[in-house]
């Protein structure tokens, strides 16, 4: 019924993101004539619709979907989409050019990580926070952009050694 499909469409505006942009908008759509049944998906749910909207630049929209998240995201959990929810604030604070906190943010996430018994999971997420950090050390200009090469170098080995790529 009408919660499953406030479960999928999220899933299927990503697939569409990746392989059929044109059938974004149409799950968007979807997703906003269910009305406050959305109300009733987990949290992570929303880093989907952060994701959607940030990609096609609408940033407000990309903010209230992470601040959505996020309220709703249980204190004493960590991983999964919590974690990817994180990585969205740091991304999206980088675009608002506050890249410092961006460091903050994604600094605080990899070192959580590294506290925890690593996953695959885990250990992608943390291989994407290689770039997160990156792009903010870049955009805090000056030497940023040696830290920036530096985890793009990691990446790169990390890439190697843990999923068998190039990163």
């Amino acid at each position: 019924g009408r919660l499953t499909q406030a479960w999928l469409y999220p899933w299927l505006a990503q697939g569409a993101e990746q392989y059929h942009h044109e059938r974004m908008a149409y799950y968007e759509s979807a997703w906003r004539n269910l009305g406050e049944i959305t109300d009733w998906v987990p949290p992570g749910i929303h880093h989907y619709w952060f994701r959607t909207a940030y990609r096609r630049g609408r940033y407000g929209e990309a903010f209230a979907a992470l601040v959505k998240g996020l309220a709703a995201w249980p204190e004493d959990e960590f991983g999964g989409e919590g974690l990817s929810l994180g990585r969205d604030l740091a991304n999206l604070l980088i675009e608002f050019d506050v890249p410092k906190a961006a460091v903050g943010v994604a600094s605080a996430l990899r070192t959580k990580l590294t506290a925890l018994r690593p996953t695959t999971a885990m250990r992608a997420e943390s291989h994407k926070l290689l770039d997160t950090l990156a792009r903010a050390y870049v955009r805090c200009g000056g030497d940023g952009w040696r830290a920036a090469l530096a985890l793009l170098q990691r990446k790169r080995s990390d890439a190697y050694r843990h999923f068998g790529q190039d990163g």
